[in-house]
Formats: structure tokens, sequence, C-alpha cells
């Protein structure tokens, strides 16, 4: 294998003694690479993970202190909960209904006045809007319970993808908040993918969703990826294009594990 610098295309050809392959040098790197932030502002209470640790989509990477809601969500939880004023209401919604006939049924007698039913029936409307008031109450307090446990799940801060953290530049008891950027990195390290330059003016049968082969420094057997993205776009300065394989089984490669495309 002989290594020659092309000075003016500023690319690097490994040729390789096998035939006329023709190597071109990249690095592999994550498929995918999320930088998570605290949507709240607050202060870290606990981090549930290490540097290192693999963590799924969902799983909780840290939590903010909520003490202070989760007392609000008590008191919510109480009124929700509460029955004692619907079945009062509802109680006398009972008694105003039986006064009512009681009145009407007198009143066919001509043993009652017309306004004496009247005020009975009216009573009883009021009684009916008093169970009315009740209920919606205990609604909103059910709403109110919601929202302040949603709140509290803003505060626990969950990875959005299978992965690896990497980064953690926060501990608990600093404050966290959306302006202050990014504290956790997780990582994809079951996807990777190979980045490098290709010449432009040379022939090459490449075509996004078509298989190469990369040949990766102290690997053995070569990987098998998948053409992603292959720039229209020349590099004025070195006359190539970029290309994105995807790596769908890296088996023992590595990310930051440099390598090259095989191309015939």
């Amino acid at each position: 294998m002989c290594r020659i610098y092309d000075g003016l295309l500023g690319l690097t050809i490994l040729a390789m003694c096998c035939g006329n392959a023709l190597g071109f040098e990249g690095f592999l790197e994550p498929s995918k690479t999320v930088d998570i932030a605290s949507a709240e502002t607050g202060v870290l209470s606990k981090i549930s993970v290490k540097e290192g640790d693999e963590v799924k989509k969902g799983d909780v990477l840290a939590i903010l202190d909520y003490r202070l809601v989760e007392a609000s969500l008590r008191v919510a939880k109480a009124r929700k909960n509460a029955s004692a004023s619907i079945q009062a209401a509802q109680a006398e919604l009972k008694m105003a209904k039986r006064k009512l006939a009681q009145f009407e049924k007198l009143h066919a007698a001509g043993n009652a006045r017309r306004d004496e039913v009247e005020v009975a029936r009216l009573e009883e409307n009021v009684a009916r809007s008093q169970v009315s008031r009740a209920k919606e109450q205990q609604a909103i307090a059910a709403l109110e319970y919601k929202r302040i446990q949603t709140e509290i799940e803003t505060n626990h801060i969950r990875s959005p993808i299978d992965g690896v953290v990497t980064t953690i530049n926060r501990d608990t008891g600093e404050l966290v908040s959306s302006s202050q950027g990014p504290f956790i990195r997780i990582v994809n390290t079951e996807q990777l993918q190979f980045i490098s330059n290709l010449p432009a003016d040379k022939p090459l049968d490449i075509m996004e969703g078509s298989e190469v082969k990369i040949a990766l420094d102290g690997q053995s057997e070569a990987l098998v990826a998948r053409v992603e993205y292959f720039s229209d776009i020349i590099d004025p300065t070195s006359g190539t294009a970029k290309i994105t394989l995807v790596v769908e089984q890296p088996g023992t490669a590595k990310s930051g594990m440099a390598g090259r495309i095989l191309l015939d």
C-alpha cells in the first residue's frame, strides 16, 4: 500500500496494492448526537446518570427541585377528591325538591298560595345551581391537579433517544436553565456514520442508498456502509465533495476511528 498526496486536490489517497482499489480517508462518528438543556429554570436536586451510562429513550437523566410545587400538588389533590361540598349541595337540592312538591300539592288542593309555590320553585333552582357549582369546582380542582403534575414532569429531564451519556457539565445543587445551554450530551453509538471527501473530477459510480466498504485502521475486516448523502456542491479549494456513509452494524468499530472508503 502506498500513500499519495495530491497537492492540487488537497486529498490524501491510499492506493491498495491489490488491484486498482482506492481508499479515501475519513473517520467514524455517532450518527446522532443530542445536547440536552433544561426547559425550566431550577436547581438540580438529582442527576440520575453518569458519563458512560447507556440510556433508553424516556429514561430520567436529571431532576430539578420541585418541593414547592409538590406542596401545591397535595392541596390540589385534596380539593380534587373532596366530595363533602357536592354531597351537601345534593342534600339541599333533595330537601328543596321535596318542599316544592309539597307546596304544589297544597296549591292544587287550594291550601297554598301561588307565590308560596314560586318561592319553593326558586329555592329548588338555587339548590340545583349549588350542586352544579360544587361539581364545577371539583372539575377545576382536577384540572389544576393535572396541571401541577405536568409541571412536575417538566422538572424530570429525560433522554430523547437511545444512546450513551458522554458529557455532564453540571452537578447537583447547581442552577440550570434554557438560557444556560445544554449540560448533558447523549450520543447514539448503535449506528455510526463515516465522513469523507471524494474528488469531484474522478468518475465515481456512487449513488445515495448504494453500499460501499470501509477499511478502518487496526481492523482486519472491512465494514459495509450505506451511502446516505453525496453532496452536489464541490469545495472550490479542494475540488472535493462531501460524502456521508451510515454503518448500521459497527460491531467492534468505535466512534473516532479513522479509515478509508474502498472504491474500485
